[in-house]
């Protein structure tokens, strides 16, 4: 199964075809327990327990994850689960700081 989303080099981060799901998930080190604590997309909460979906719109919309694990400065990974198969979104340290992320989605 192929990946839906597409990094993208214009003003939203990911592009992807309109009514694809997507599945995402995040690791990190075993020492650091990170886990996804909440997604929305499109002002709206998905899932609140694993796996974490949500149906790629026919526009552009903000995708907000809010993270959080044990160890300040984790390296931790963002990922489309594609069957299986796996994509790396986005790669960051943790910061309990500034625990949310937002990507831009356009929907094609």
């Amino acid at each position: 199964m192929a990946c839906s989303l597409t990094p993208s080099l214009a003003k939203e981060d990911f592009t992807g075809p309109a009514g694809d799901q997507v599945t995402l998930k995040l690791k990190g080190p075993a020492t650091a327990g990170a886990e996804i604590v909440h997604l929305r997309y499109d002002q709206s909460e998905l899932d609140v327990d694993p796996p974490f979906r949500f149906t790629i719109k026919k526009k552009l919309a903000l995708l907000v994850v809010l993270v959080e694990a044990s160890q300040p400065g984790a390296l931790l990974q963002f990922i489309e689960v594609c069957g299986a198969d796996e994509q790396v979104l986005d790669r960051f340290h943790y910061d309990p700081m500034n625990p949310a992320r937002g990507y831009l989605v356009r929907g094609r």
